[in-house]
């Protein structure tokens, strides 16, 4: 049974980096929709210094801002990812 598990928070951790690279690609290259696509309808985006962004139609518009900015550097996704499971 542990080996099950071990192989499914491989594959998870696999199908987070590949996600995330996804995300950071699409945010690298000021792609507004892809970057929105990520998220979900009732998700939201603590942006800051500003009100928190809810629904896809709040951070597009949050992202869209970001994007205007220019030569900005625009968020990436993180590297490192930590198992909640000991011993995974």
């Amino acid at each position: 049974m542990q080996q099950a598990t071990a192989l499914s928070s491989e594959s998870d951790e696999n199908l987070i980096r590949q996600t995330a690279a996804a995300w950071s690609a699409a945010a690298g290259s000021r792609d507004l929709n892809k970057c929105v696509s990520f998220y979900t309808d009732d998700a939201s985006v603590l942006p800051f210094n500003a009100p928190i962004a809810v629904g896809k139609d709040q951070i597009r518009n949050v992202w869209s801002q970001l994007m205007s900015i220019p030569a900005s550097v625009l968020p990436s996704a993180r590297r490192r990812l930590k198992s909640r499971n000991p011993g995974t």
